[in-house]
């Protein structure tokens, strides 16, 4: 049986989760606490016990010049035993129907196993071109760290929406959505918030060295005084370079060594029973990919 959770289920879709992705504190207490929503996790009982689970989370994309509802899959989780019954696509078809119901247009998600979305429409949508840059010469002014609240989140905002003038499909990030996003990111320690005059970027030091999570920029000017920063702030933390996995659509020259990376996976909503090709076909269609301007940007 499929239904909706109750707040009440809450240890138990804890227990899925971490049966999956681990138990990361704080991230994951603060994930439970902060995000999780008993109304919009759907389960899937086997003899009276949730044995697969997933997660709704709501938002809405710019796209062609118009607000659009779209959702982002998130938590698609099933109990080692019980994997292979399809327990998993079940959830998937319900959330599609559900999501087309509520008015909801595209289905988004991230997932390193796209051979098992792809037999039920969904395709990737967008890739992100893997870039790597050297660290400066020496450390030298650095950009401010912030803390997710007031001033910088409303900066970050400004910046963002300059930035995705010349975008397509990106999510209109609201304050909470702010809040949540970067407030996620920066439960790891080791994470930051950087700010300078018309940019900001969000940084990862992790064991392969310090990357960037998200960089925006305001203008191509804006662009450069971020890297010329990152760089800064790489020499500070004795790295030799630093990585930023970038929108097709940032304004920087091919590198020779760069790589591109799928990143969101993406299907219309409903009709759980149309054809994967059909699916797929509609979906670009929706979204008008490949295109070098589309850039469905990061959430949690």
């Amino acid at each position: 049986m499929i239904r909706y959770a109750l707040p009440q289920d809450l240890p138990r879709v804890r227990a899925l989760w971490e049966t999956g992705f681990g138990n990361e504190e704080p991230y994951t207490g603060w994930y439970f606490r902060r995000v999780w929503r008993s109304e919009r996790t759907l389960l899937y009982e086997n003899e009276g016990r949730p044995v697969s689970s997933l997660q709704l989370a709501p938002y809405r994309l710019s796209l062609a010049g118009r607000s659009v509802s779209a959702a982002y899959i998130v938590g698609v989780v099933t109990e080692p035993e019980c994997r292979g019954r399809g327990y998993a696509s079940r959830l998937l078809r319900r959330a599609l129907n559900d999501l087309e119901r509520q008015g909801a247009e595209l289905a988004l998600l991230y997932t390193d196993i796209p051979g098992f979305y792809e037999p039920l429409g969904f395709t990737c949508c967008y890739h992100l071109r893997q870039l790597r840059f050297p660290a400066a010469d020496d450390a030298g002014p650095l950009w401010p760290a912030m803390q997710p609240a007031g001033k910088a989140l409303d900066h970050c905002q400004s910046v963002y929406c300059r930035m995705c003038r010349d975008l397509d499909g990106y999510v209109l990030r609201t304050e909470d959505d702010w809040q949540t996003y970067v407030g996620d990111w920066l439960t790891d320690s080791r994470n930051g918030l950087y700010i300078g005059a018309d940019a900001y970027f969000l940084t990862d030091r992790g064991e392969a060295g310090l990357s960037l999570k998200e960089l925006g920029y305001a203008s191509q000017e804006a662009l450069a005084a971020a890297l010329e920063a990152a760089a800064r702030l790489a020499a500070a933390l004795g790295c030799d370079s630093f990585g930023w996995d970038a929108p097709e659509s940032a304004p920087l020259p091919r590198q020779a060594w760069e790589t591109r990376r799928p990143w969101v996976m993406a299907r219309v909503t409903g009709a759980d029973d149309l054809p994967a090709d059909q699916a797929t076909a509609a979906t670009r269609t929706r979204l008008r990919a490949p295109s070098p301007r589309l850039w469905v940007g990061e959430i949690t």
